[in-house]
């Protein structure tokens, strides 16, 4: 490993045309994909996009008096401030909680479409993984689902064709990792809400997805016993096999150490490519100012290249180009 991050921009020793050519190497095998996060609507819409701290305190300003809004920088999370309103709030738990889930999910409701964006990506032909609960990437595309959507629709996607494990590197598809505005139950806000899914997603990926029973490259998930050729049971396809076996390109997440749950999929994504004899390879795409030596640690030992680009022009456009 390199004492100092990959770092490139197209104005340092490495031109972006460089880093084109390895996402291009990615994407002719099949298996390369976008993770995007908040950046990109922040960029599109900077009037109009919120930082999650501005959701969180817009929040508490309806409920609490804003004078008692904690700093997020005093060693709080904002998953934990958001549980420390809802106990401070009157009026009963569970409606509190509907409330709060049905007031982002009006926000989000009225993020625009990112139409330029939409069609970089569409021409791409990849599929786009978004931590994001709005449809700013969604386009008009149709909405399917592999199985059934269930409180947590980890099958769900928005794609104008059927998207298979056969052909999902191939075809432009948009799924959302963390739920979405039409799925109220799947908004997840506080400790518990991600601690939930952390449960699930282990549970599924042993269980159903079988992912331990998957010895090399290409291997099926979701079978259970040694000879089977189909998955059985409670098994779909879905964004985790995007995301584990994948070269991933994240941009527009902070990644900061309290992201427990999408640290924990960068951790178990390693392991599962290590076991299976594949390399683990991906980019983190961030300014210098986004970097402290925790974050560039673990960037580095879960296989991901730090690439530095300081120009947002080229990080929410340029760099979907081609």
């Amino acid at each position: 490993m390199n004492e100092e991050p990959y770092i490139t921009s197209i104005n340092s020793c490495m031109q972006l045309k460089n880093l084109h050519e390895e996402f291009a190497i990615a994407k002719n095998k099949g298996r390369f994909a976008f993770v995007l996060g908040n950046g990109i609507n922040r960029y599109a819409h900077s009037d109009k996009a919120k930082t999650w701290d501005e959701l969180i305190k817009g929040l508490w300003g309806k409920n609490l008096d804003l004078k008692d809004f904690p700093k997020t920088s005093f060693g709080l999370s904002l998953t934990e401030v958001y549980d420390i309103m809802c106990m401070k709030a009157q009026g009963n738990w569970d409606e509190n909680i509907k409330s709060y889930r049905k007031g982002i999910i009006e926000i989000f409701n009225e993020v625009p479409q990112n139409e330029i964006l939409i069609s970089q990506l569409k021409k791409l032909s990849i599929p786009i993984l978004t931590t994001n609960y709005d449809g700013c990437i969604d386009g008009k595309l149709k909405k399917h689902a592999t199985k059934k959507s269930g409180i947590y629709p980890i099958d769900e996607y928005f794609s104008n064709l059927e998207i298979t494990k056969d052909n999902y590197g191939h075809e432009f598809s948009v799924w959302h990792i963390h739920g979405r505005y039409n799925h109220q139950k799947s908004i997840r806000l506080g400790t518990a809400d991600y601690m939930g899914l952390l449960t699930y997603t282990r549970n599924y990926l042993q269980k159903d997805a079988n992912l331990f029973n998957v010895k090399q490259e290409d291997d099926p998930w979701g079978v259970k016993k040694y000879g089977e050729k189909e998955p059985k049971g409670n098994y779909c396809f879905s964004w985790f096999e995007i995301f584990y076996n994948c070269s991933l390109c994240i941009n527009g997440l902070g990644l900061d150490s309290n992201e427990t749950y999408l640290r924990w999929l960068l951790i178990s994504r390693k392991k599962y490519l290590d076991r299976i004899g594949s390399k683990a390879t991906g980019w983190y795409i961030c300014s210098t100012s986004d970097l402290d030596e925790g974050k560039k640690f673990f960037l580095q030992n879960v296989g991901l290249n730090i690439v530095i680009i300081e120009d947002f022009d080229v990080r929410y456009k340029d760099l979907f180009d081609f």
